[in-house]
């Protein structure tokens, strides 16, 4: 059998689905449609533990790591999109520790680290993985050069960072001023130069533009990524437009088991094809666009007050030909 044979026949066995979480207050600090936090929530609530990225502000710096967590009460540190790569120093040999205990554990992540993890201990008929629809991440220097940026202009530590809510794609900011007092600030997508150079797919690791996981052929029991039904989606299924979902790619038996044990989930069956129309990374890598490139250019030769001007610069002519169009309009 060919291995574009092997590939279809493989991916016949797989199932998608559309879904949300049904427990609001468990799933309402979620990306998207709760799922991950649902599936957490059921391992949590079975004695088992958890592993996923978290914003921590530790040695006087705010990173991007991953963390074990054995209660429900601390699930939001772990829940919501982080575009920025996570640390795993010491999680893997600390998940090998829990299951040679016979804890059952539940790992999220992004594909090459799910394929690490499980590398490292080998199968275990107690993990279960979880990894994602993955854009790529950037280079750990261009997030901590921003973060250095905005400490730098605003004359404040960045403690918290959260990089989108359910449906506004922000930076929320939290800042420590000289005397030890926060205060939440909120960057839109649109103006901020993190931000516009991660859409525009500019400054990932080089791995992401070549990445081998940019396909169905995940090594995750389960991936998740988000889903924005289409208007012909909406009258076929009857998604709920105030709803905010979650795409599911159950990839084997454990996954299924995973998902069909987790109470308080809303899920839609769709085809395999579907799936795949919403996702253009389950297809290929992603790669810098046109804007992408001059940006990053920028960002290198004269850093991020460049860029910011830049996009601010963008964004003012932006609105001063909305303002020619308002006014033609109402002529």
């Amino acid at each position: 059998m060919s291995c574009d044979n092997m590939t279809k026949e493989n991916n016949l066995m797989k199932s998608a689905y559309v879904a949300f979480g049904q427990n609001k207050t468990l799933t309402e600090k979620s990306s998207s449609g709760g799922i991950f936090a649902s599936l957490a929530n059921n391992i949590l609530s079975n004695g088992g533990v958890v592993y996923g990225a978290a914003m921590m502000y530790e040695d006087d710096k705010l990173q991007c790591k991953h963390i074990r967590i054995d209660k429900v009460d601390d699930l939001h540190l772990i829940q919501g999109s982080k575009y920025v790569h996570s640390r795993t120093s010491g999680v893997f040999q600390s998940v090998k520790k829990d299951l040679d205990s016979g804890l059952t554990v539940l790992f999220s992540g992004s594909s090459c680290q799910v394929f690490a993890l499980k590398h490292f201990v080998g199968e275990n008929e107690k993990l279960y993985t979880v990894d994602l629809v993955c854009h790529g991440v950037p280079k750990d220097n261009v997030f901590y050069d921003y973060i250095d940026y905005l400490e730098r202009k605003a004359h404040r530590r960045i403690v918290g960072m959260s990089f989108r809510s359910k449906r506004k794609y922000n930076l929320y900011i939290l800042e420590r001023n000289s005397v030890g007092k926060t205060s939440e600030r909120v960057i839109t997508s649109r103006k901020s130069a993190y931000y516009q150079m991660f859409l525009q797919r500019a400054g990932y690791r080089e791995a992401c533009y070549n990445c081998r996981w940019a396909s169905l052929a995940k090594p995750g029991n389960i991936t998740l990524g988000d889903f924005i039904p289409r208007k012909d989606e909406v009258e076929k299924y009857g998604f709920d437009k105030s709803e905010t979902y979650s795409s599911i790619i159950v990839h084997d038996s454990k996954g299924n088991t995973l998902i069909k044990t987790t109470p308080n989930l809303k899920l839609v069956q769709v085809t395999i094809d579907e799936m795949l129309s919403h996702h253009g990374n389950l297809k290929q890598p992603s790669s810098v666009t046109p804007k992408g490139k001059k940006l990053f250019f920028f960002y290198k030769k004269f850093g991020y007050g460049s860029v910011q001007r830049w996009i601010d610069l963008s964004n003012a002519l932006r609105n001063i030909l909305r303002c020619i169009t308002f006014r033609k309009r109402i002529k």
